[in-house]
């Protein structure tokens, strides 16, 4: 059974946010190298351009989805707890002005859903995370300088 079908079956009710963090669900992400389903918590707001918090993996078969759920919104309650789960990346080290490291490039292929549109999850088109990455920006940057300079 996929996540959205364990969510979307289930009678158990999924509020989406826990102080100021929203639990999001994503399956068969874009182009990804990495997770191919689980859920990612970011702060409150629109997740274009909010800041990522983790995300928490559920492809596993093995591990119950209600588990990686409950990972995923101990998270949401207590972003620190995100250093502390092998079953989860903490993003919260990305995407800052001071980061030492690049945004992996696969949170930028996550199509995401709030877990409290899981049952219209067809009417609305999913949301595509677009954090800051001071890296990503310095390139895009060179780019738009390499086209403006002429070429002598």
């Amino acid at each position: 059974m996929s996540i959205a079908q364990h969510l979307m079956a289930s009678t158990v009710s999924y509020p989406s946010q826990a102080a100021e963090r929203t639990v999001w669900y994503f399956e068969d992400s874009v182009g990804a190298q990495r997770p191919a389903a689980g859920f990612l918590v970011a702060e409150s707001g629109p997740i274009e351009s909010a800041r990522l918090v983790a995300v928490v993996f559920a492809d596993d078969p093995s591990r119950p989805v209600g588990r990686d759920l409950s990972i995923a919104r101990r998270i949401a309650k207590d972003p620190a707890y995100a250093g502390r789960s092998a079953y989860c990346v903490d993003l919260r080290r990305y995407g800052r002005p001071t980061s030492e490291f690049q945004m992996p490039g696969w949170v930028y292929g996550l199509s995401c859903h709030p877990l409290n549109m899981m049952n219209e999850r067809l009417k609305g088109m999913p949301k595509h995370p677009n954090p800051f990455c001071k890296f990503r920006f310095a390139s895009m940057l060179r780019q738009v300088a390499k086209h403006l300079v002429p070429a002598a």
